[in-house]
């Protein structure tokens, strides 16, 4: 089995590859370490998601074509003010008691996110629809490496 960093490399190269054939202009790499710094602060970083944003994360925000919409995926500087909504109220910014500590929103499709679950060993990758009342996430990748190959079957 391919550690985070052998795993995450190829998976950013089939999104990357994707993304240029559907004429999309998206750059990735190393985040700079004083923004993982400021994001572990503030938000749980497990190794996966270290490995994603400190090797080869977006370097600015990806609009992902798709359907009905893009997915977006915010570079490591935005990921703290990207919770807004979910993890922190949008307007008054205090803490929503009903979102888990361990969920850190890493994207998303038309205001619904894409939901690391850090508790869980691998970090799986879920999305939630908004509007339902309640966060309710259906779990679509094992790893945040495999999440990464999801939007690039949209291009």
């Amino acid at each position: 089995m391919p550690n985070r960093e052998e795993a995450i490399g190829p998976a950013i190269a089939v999104l990357s590859e994707a993304l240029h054939r559907a004429d999309v202009n998206a750059g990735f790499g190393p985040c700079p370490a004083a923004d993982l710094r400021t994001v572990a602060r503030n938000l749980p970083l497990p190794a996966e998601l270290l490995s994603l944003y400190g090797t080869c994360g977006p370097l600015g925000t990806v609009a992902v074509p798709a359907p009905l919409g893009s997915i977006t995926l915010p570079p490591a500087r935005d990921l703290v003010s990207y919770q807004s909504g979910y993890r922190r109220h949008s307007n008054q910014g205090h803490r929503l008691d009903e979102w888990p500590d361990e969920w850190v929103v890493i994207a998303d499709h038309s205001g619904d996110p894409f939901i690391s679950d850090t508790a869980v060993p691998g970090t799986r990758v879920g999305m939630a629809v908004h509007g339902t009342g309640s966060w309710r996430p259906f779990w679509v990748a094992p790893t945040p490496a495999d999440f990464v190959m999801l939007p690039a079957c949209f291009t």
